[in-house]
């Protein structure tokens, strides 16, 4: 059956038009279709609409940070309904930064203090903030306002993979992926999510990089760097 540009058919039926390019999933008898899309990887709702699967943001440095020549980039991916894959990509001159070697997973404080990759989670009483680091340490902690009443948080150590660590060159590539059962913390009222960064340089000094910065010195846990929201989950 031939179908035009404006979506229409011989029959007289109208459908949606499917920008190109797209993929088809057919799963359990039922057929997805996906659009790639400026800001991810788009499903097509039963209602018609187009449901964001994937979120791309790019990382800002603050206007203070020291100018390395690097490009920072991040990506969400909910991984059917309640597993979230955050991936942090660092391009450009990877070997000037500071990696903490890498070691098993496990719990650790203070990993801001070096490179490190972060992720704040808005919730209906207060908000949440996870570290990643290079190492493969992670930690959690619950805050009940703004910088008050921190709490660490203990779960499950989440997988952490990472690649690249060692590459040299102006335009080498480094990324770390982070899985989080979102099951532990839906219960909560999660919100909108604050995605952040710490860089630092092999000469001593750190960049802070965040989706957004509000004015004065780096502050990861200022709501207003929490402008990014949830991937869609898989309708039932």
């Amino acid at each position: 059956m031939a179908m035009g540009a404006s979506g229409h058919t011989g029959s007289g039926r109208s459908f949606l038009p499917i920008p190109h390019p797209f993929a088809l999933s057919l799963s359990n008898g039922c057929l997805s279709i996906y659009l790639k899309a400026g800001q991810g990887l788009d499903k097509l709702s039963p209602n018609g609409g187009w449901v964001p699967r994937v979120k791309k943001h790019a990382l800002i440095a603050h206007p203070d940070s020291p100018a390395h020549a690097l490009r920072v980039g991040s990506k969400m991916t909910l991984v059917g309904a309640d597993v979230l894959k955050i991936q942090y990509v660092i391009v450009g001159s990877v070997g000037s930064i500071l990696l903490p070697s890498v070691t098993s997973p496990g719990r650790q404080d203070e990993l801001w203090r070096h490179t490190c990759f972060e992720a704040f989670f808005a919730i209906d009483a207060g908000y949440f903030e996870f570290n990643f680091s290079p190492s493969r340490h992670y930690a959690a902690y619950h805050f009940e306002g703004y910088r008050e009443g921190m709490q660490p948080v203990f779960l499950p150590v989440p997988s952490i993979d990472v690649e690249g660590d060692y590459v040299q060159g102006d335009d080498a590539r480094y990324s770390l992926t982070a899985w989080l059962d979102l099951k532990l913390l839906a219960a909560s009222g999660l919100g909108n999510v604050g995605l952040t960064a710490v860089i630092e340089g092999t000469d001593g000094t750190k960049s802070y990089w965040a989706l957004a910065h509000p004015p004065g010195p780096p502050d990861f846990h200022n709501p207003d760097c929490f402008t990014a929201r949830l991937p869609a989950p898989d309708a039932p």
